[in-house]
């Protein structure tokens, strides 16, 4: 492509130039040691570019190009109004000089003016800024360009604050295209620096709509516009650089739209403060919502500590039940034993009480016949003394012993007959 004297170099050539800068001699502190050390292609390019050539540690390695994203987004919207599609937007189409910008290449572009809408099926671009549509070969439309749009933003906004593109290279699957790896985007967007400012911040929230699976989901040309002219009229203090070239800012934007972008950053600051005054009121809410919590949390935890109290203090009545249980068993036990004993004893008692029984029957029917024999030995003694009565006292006399037949009567059983002493007996009687 024959680009001179109409600009210097593509973006694509402008990336690898700025990292080259970014890999040469990175531990000379100095511009013109590390200019030395430059392929003279590369340094004669940076110069016509009027490249700032910054050190490490500080960005802004693309800030040519980062500060004419209004332009690139300026120009894709003139496209879309004039119902062009360009349906190949790259790094490598888009041509860059000191002072302007502009896009090539529309060999791949469709002019769907006299079409009732801008959906097509049968044209595609280069596979790495395909749009997940263009790759499933599903019908698509101007939001093609825009999630091309978003793949050169994000290339701009990561070579801008590393000075290369090593991130995006480094996570991503084996197919290099950015409709294949959208899962990495956060990691793409990651950034070390915490002094990031409120317009990079913007950018990628609006790489975040641009980049969506969903074409519904994308911001338009139009509305992405106006989206960035609102955010630099509302931060244009003087002290932060346009994100649009000179040129754009008045000739290719028309002062309607620039009224309707102030008019729109008036109402978009009445709906901050509102936003703030709703913030500082939930900060309120916030607070009382966390006195809230932490009495909650007191309480749950005088709760947890009642509970836990219960819970040892159930413990303990349940050991004590259960020694008294083992109390109660082993009294259990021994009354058992007892009653055992008890029962045994009352068994020999019983039998004991048996036995008296029966001595005592045998002791009364003893005493019975031996009050029969009493009683018989008194009606025969009474008999004896009737006979001795009869008897007269001269015979008594000569007689020297009773007879025998006498005393043998009162003899007990067993006992031996001794005439002498039953004599005297006899005399007794």
């Amino acid at each position: 492509m024959l680009m001179y004297p109409v600009a210097v170099c593509d973006l694509h050539t402008f990336f690898e130039d700025v990292e080259t800068w970014h890999r040469v001699a990175p531990e000379s502190h100095s511009v013109e040691t590390r200019r030395t050390s430059l392929d003279s292609d590369v340094m004669a390019r940076l110069d016509a570019l009027k490249y700032d050539f910054p050190l490490d540690g500080g960005g802004n390695w693309a800030s040519i190009v980062y500060f004419r994203i209004g332009c690139l987004v300026s120009a894709i919207s003139y496209l879309h109004d004039e119902k062009i599609r360009h349906k190949d937007l790259k790094p490598s189409n888009i041509l860059l000089s000191p002072d302007h910008l502009w896009v090539s290449d529309f060999g791949n572009a469709t002019d769907f003016t006299e079409l009732s809408h801008s959906a097509t099926n049968n044209e595609r671009g280069t596979p790495r800024y395909f749009a997940p549509e263009v790759a499933e070969w599903k019908p698509n439309g101007r939001a093609v360009d825009m999630f091309s749009l978003g793949c050169v933003l994000l290339e701009i906004l990561s070579l801008h604050r590393r000075g290369s593109l090593d991130l995006l290279k480094e996570h991503r699957e084996v197919d290099p295209a950015f409709h294949a790896n959208i899962s990495h985007l956060t990691t793409w967007l990651q950034t070390n620096r915490h002094d990031f400012s409120r317009r990079e911040h913007y950018l990628e929230c609006e790489i975040h709509l641009l980049l969506s699976r969903d074409p519904k989901h994308r911001s338009t040309a139009i509305e992405l516009l106006r989206n960035i002219v609102a955010h630099d009229s509302y931060h244009s203090d003087g002290s932060t650089v346009s994100m649009f070239g000179h040129c754009c800012r008045r000739i290719l934007i028309p002062q309607k739209l620039f009224k309707k972008t102030k008019d729109d950053a008036a109402k978009t600051t009445l709906q901050v403060e509102k936003l703030k005054d709703q913030l500082r009121i939930n900060s309120i809410n916030q607070a009382e919502c966390e006195q809230r919590l932490k009495q909650w949390q007191k309480r749950y935890i005088w709760e947890q500590g009642r509970k836990e109290a219960e819970t040892v203090e159930k413990k303990r009545m349940s050991e004590d039940h259960e020694m008294q249980l083992k109390a109660y068993d082993e009294a259990y036990r021994e009354l058992e034993l007892q009653k055992e004993e008890a029962i045994t004893n009352l068994r020999e008692a019983e039998n004991t009480i048996h036995e008296g029984m029966k001595l005592h029957y045998r002791l009364e029917g003893q005493l019975h016949e031996s009050q029969r024999a009493c009683q018989m030995l008194e009606e025969e003694l009474v008999a004896l003394r009737t006979q001795f009565a009869t008897i007269p006292r001269d015979e008594l006399q000569a007689t020297s012993r009773p007879p025998r037949r006498l005393y043998k009567r009162f003899l007990r059983p067993g006992q031996a007959y001794r005439p002498t002493a039953n004599y005297c007996w006899y005399q007794l009687l």
